[in-house]
């Protein structure tokens, strides 16, 4: 399933800290590279862009979106444990 900025988008309006909520939003919504060291590379779309990573030695390409949500929701679901352990 091909997963798009829109779906960072709302997982962004979790947020309970306005500021970084707002923040946050904007930046899906207009992603731009503003570090100088960037300057140099062309924009691309964020939903063409791939990115590498290992399983056992073996190198998986996947798309930077959905690698992006997916590492969203496992950071969620452990503040959920650490919330339970720690009886937040």
């Amino acid at each position: 399933m091909i997963m798009s900025i829109e779906k960072l988008i709302e997982l962004a309006e979790k947020i309970k800290d306005v500021k970084l909520k707002e923040k946050t939003i904007e930046l899906l919504k207009d992603i731009k590279l503003t570090h100088p060291e960037f300057q140099k590379y062309e924009r691309e779309n964020p939903e063409d862009v791939k990115t590498p990573f290992a399983i056992n030695d073996v190198i998986v390409i996947r798309d930077l979106i959905n690698h992006t949500i997916s590492v969203v929701e496992v950071c969620m679901k452990i503040v959920d444990v650490i919330r339970k352990k720690l009886w937040f």
